[in-house]
């Protein structure tokens, strides 16, 4: 069983969705990406590129990314 001590610290960070689909920022740059990063596809969006696209900024838990 998980202890409090082994889940990663967490905070709140902008996302984009566009039509259902949620855009993460990337772990280590500043860069968003697509469900299936890595695997399916290897395209990162800026922030621009998505606001220009009409997606829309929330803000989600995600664990804590690196920061610059």
């Amino acid at each position: 069983m998980a202890t409090k001590k082994d889940i990663p610290p967490s905070r709140y960070q902008k996302v984009y969705v566009m039509d259902g689909v949620t855009y993460l920022p990337h772990y280590n740059a500043k860069w968003y990406v697509a469900p299936g990063y890595g695997k399916q596809n290897n395209r990162l969006y800026t922030a621009s590129e998505l606001e220009l696209a009409n997606a829309k900024a929330e803000h989600i838990m995600l664990w804590n990314r690196s920061e610059f």
